[in-house]
C-alpha cells in the first residue's frame, strides 16, 4: 500500500522490478475448453491468454455489460469510470501497454495539486499539511514494523502523538478518511496494521484514461465468446468435466473452469461449489475482507471551485465526503466526484441518491457557501450492495495475513483454479492485479495446473 501519511491517492507507491507476467506458449492440447466466470479484467485476461494458446473458451458474465468492476459511465455527461479509475504506478504497470494498444490516450492526475479546508471552510495552511504528512508517514514507518497480530489499523493509527493536540487530531482523522481508509477500502478498525504495506506496486505518477477503462474492456474483449446475462449458481468441479450450472437451469461444461468471480460474491455464498472448497482456499477466502468507497458524481453548470486545483479535502468529512477530484482537469466539464471510505461509504451504498447529494452539497457549502448550486446531473455507485460484486475491493481484515491473497491463487483441485484482485498478494486491490491474475490462472490451465 502506499504510504498512510502521503498525500498521493495511489492505491500503491513502492517500485518494484517485474515488469508483468507472461503467459508462454503452451500447446493447446487439441480442443481443450475452459469457461471462464466472470468479464472483469481478471476473467478477460484469462480468456483471451487461453484462446490465443488454442483453448476454446467461453465467458460466462452475469451482468448486461463486460467489465465488472471497471465501469465507465457517459450518465453525467464526460467518460467517467464509477469503479477502478487509475492505472497506478504506469512505468512498467501492463496497464499502460495495453491502453496504448486500445487507443486511448491518458492524463497525469496531480496529486500535488490538492486544497484542504478545515471545518469553517478556512483552508488548510500548506506547510501545516505537509508538516501532518511527513509526522504521520515517520510514525508510520517506525510504528507498522512493531504492530501486533490482532492490531487495528485505527487503534495504530490513534496512537500518533501529533493527535495529542486538537489540530493534530483534526488533521489526522482527516487523514484517515481520505488517505488510509480510501486505499483500504474498509473502516480501519477492520484492517489488519501487521499486514499492510507488504504488496509491491509500479513507479511514476498514477494517470487517468482519458476516455474511461470501458474503451480498454471493449478491446480486449475482441474476438472472445462471451454470454452476458448468465448468472452462475453451481460449480461441480470433482467429476472428468466440471459442470456450471446457471440460474436459467442450464448447464455449462468443459475441461476447466477460471472463476473470476470478486471476492465478496464467493464469500456471500452466492455460487456453490460441489465439492465445497478445500481448506486451503476456504479458510483464506473466509479470512479477507471486501470492503467499498462510494463515489458521487455531481455534473453542475459551471464550475464554482479552483478549476487547476486537482482534488478538494474537508477536514470534518470523515462521517460523510471527505475528498472530491476535479475531473475538468481532464474532461474540460464542471463535474466533481465526492469519495465517501469506510462505515460513510457503507451508509451512502444503501442510502437514497438525494440523501448523499444532500450531505455532498451541505460539505461542499463550508468551502464555498452561497456558490454552490444544485447538480444537473447525479450518479451515486453502490458497490457493496451490487449482487454481483458485494464490495470495491479486498483488503486485510482482523485475522488474515498477507498469504491469504496468494493462497487463493493455488489450484482449487484438477480443472479450477481462482482469479482475481484478491488472489495476488503483490497488487491485491488493483486493476492490474486482476488483470495479471487472470494471465496466470491461465498458465496455471495450460500447465496442467
Amino acid at each position: 500500500m502506499g504510504r498512510l501519511g502521503r498525500a498521493p491517492w495511489s492505491r500503491r507507491g513502492v517500485l518494484v522490478g517485474a515488469a508483468g507476467l507472461a503467459v508462454g506458449c503452451a500447446e493447446a492440447r487439441g480442443s481443450r475448453r475452459a469457461l471462464v466466470l466472470g468479464a472483469g479484467l481478471a476473467g478477460l485476461g484469462a480468456a483471451r491468454a487461453l484462446t490465443e494458446a488454442g483453448w476454446q473458451v467461453e465467458v460466462l458474465e452475469a451482468r448486461d455489460r463486460l467489465g465488472g468492476r471497471l465501469w465507465t459511465s457517459d450518465a453525467a455527461g464526460p467518460p467517467l469510470d464509477l469503479g477502478a479509475a487509475w492505472i497506478h504506478g504506469p512505468q512498467g504497470n501492463p496497464l499502460t501497454a495495453l491502453a496504448r494498444d486500445a487507443g486511448l490516450s491518458t492524463f497525469i492526475t496531480r496529486d500535488d495539486r490538492y486544497a484542504v479546508s478545515w471545518p469553517d471552510g478556512r483552508p488548510v495552511a500548506a506547510d501545516r499539511l505537509a508538516a501532518a504528512e511527513a509526522a504521520r508517514d515517520a510514525y508510520w514507518q517506525a510504528a507498522q514494523p512493531r504492530t501486533r497480530p490482532g492490531e487495528n489499523l485505527a487503534a495504530v493509527l490513534a496512537r500518533e502523538p501529533a493527535r495529542a493536540e486538537a489540530e493534530g487530531a483534526a488533521l489526522g482523522a482527516w487523514m484517515d478518511a481520505a488517505y488510509a481508509a480510501f486505499l483500504m477500502g474498509a473502516p480501519l478498525d477492520r484492517v489488519a496494521a501487521s499486514e499492510v504495506d507488504q504488496d509491491e506496486g509500479f513507479d511514476g505518477a498514477d494517470v487517468i484514461v482519458r476516455e474511461g477503462f470501458g474503451g480498454l474492456v471493449a478491446h480486449l474483449a475482441r474476438g472472445l465468446t462471451v454470454h452476458t446475462g448468465v448468472e452462475v449458481r453451481e460449480v461441480r468441479w470433482s467429476g472428468p468435466q466440471p459442470e456450471v450450472h446457471d440460474a436459467s437451469g442450464r448447464i455449462w461444461t468443459a475441461d476447466a473452469v477460471v472463476c473470476a468471480l470478486p471476492l465478496g460474491v464467493l464469500q456471500a455464498g452466492a455460487v456453490a461449489f460441489t465439492p465445497a472448497l478445500p481448506a486451503h482456499i476456504a479458510t483464506p477466502l473466509a479470512r479477507l475482507g471486501m470492503g467499498t468507497v462510494s463515489k458521487l458524481v455531481l455534473r453542475f453548470a459551471a464550475p464554482f471551485w479552483p478549476v487547476g486545483e486537482q482534488y478538494f479535502g474537508f477536514v470534518g468529512g470523515e462521517d460523510d465526503w471527505p475528498l472530491f477530484i476535479n475531473t475538468e482537469t481532464w474532461t474540460d466539464a464542471p463535474v466533481l466526484v465526492g469519495i465517501a471510505t469506510g462505515r460513510a461509504a457503507e451508509r451512502f451504498d444503501a442510502a437514497p441518491e438525494a440523501e448523499a447529494m444532500a450531505t455532498a452539497l451541505a460539505r461542499l457549502a463550508t468551502r464555498w457557501g452561497a456558490a454552490v448550486t444544485a447538480p444537473e446531473a447525479v450518479v451515486l455507485t453502490r458497490w457493496s450492495t451490487d449482487p454481483f460484486a458485494r464490495g470495491a475491493y479486498s483488503y486485510p481484515a482482523l485475522g488474515a495475513r498477507h498469504a491469504d491473497f496468494d493462497a487463493l491463487a493455488e489450484p482449487v483441485g484438477p480443472g479450477l483454479v481462482l482469479a482475481g484482485e484478491h488472489t495476488t498478494g503483490a497488487y491485491y486491490g488493483t486493476a492490474h492485479g486482476a488483470w495479471l491474475s487472470g494471465l496466470r490462472a491461465a498458465q496455471q490451465l495450460l500447465s496442467g495446473g
